[in-house]
């Protein structure tokens, strides 16, 4: 209960927890081009910063000049995809994720839900996240994240 919660709230502000990781993590920040996510924000992005965990996982955040303004796609794996889908339904159903009434996304890897601005997505053994914050993370930027995340995700 005590990791599921801390992987909850490291997911709602796209801080990557310690978890159990298998071998095949992709690294997010080759998920998602620089281009996509100026596209995604509507301005250029002026910085990628990768931070990997001790354990394989990986967050990659593109800044715009605004400090108000920027995507993050954290990616957590697990050792088995029975495992990822047990933190996946922890994460989803955290009260600490609860900014907004979760929303189930269809065509989404395994599964995916939104949560405001983040689209949490199931896939294998991994556990995909991606926040965008902007003023309109929560209305029609919570789409083009949708997209974005179906599009990064049918690459892998």
């Amino acid at each position: 209960m005590k990791r599921s919660l801390l992987l909850a709230a490291a997911a709602a502000i796209a801080v990557v927890c310690p978890q159990f990781a298998g071998a095949a993590t992709p690294a997010a920040c080759k998920i998602v081009s620089t281009a996509d996510a100026g596209e995604l924000l509507g301005t250029p992005i002026v910085s990628v910063v990768t931070t990997p965990s001790a354990r394989n996982s990986t967050m990659c955040s593109y800044r715009t000049s605004s400090f108000m303004q920027h995507f993050t796609l954290a990616i957590v794996p697990f050792k088995s995809p029975g495992e990822a889908k047990t933190e996946f339904h922890a994460m989803i159903s955290s009260p600490m994720n609860q900014v907004a009434p979760s929303q189930s996304v269809s065509g989404l890897g395994d599964e995916a839900h939104r949560l405001g601005p983040a689209i949490y997505v199931l896939k294998r053994n991994n556990i995909y996240v991606f926040t965008l914050v902007a003023k309109d993370g929560n209305g029609p930027g919570a789409l083009k994240t949708i997209a974005l995340a179906k599009a990064s995700i049918a690459r892998l």
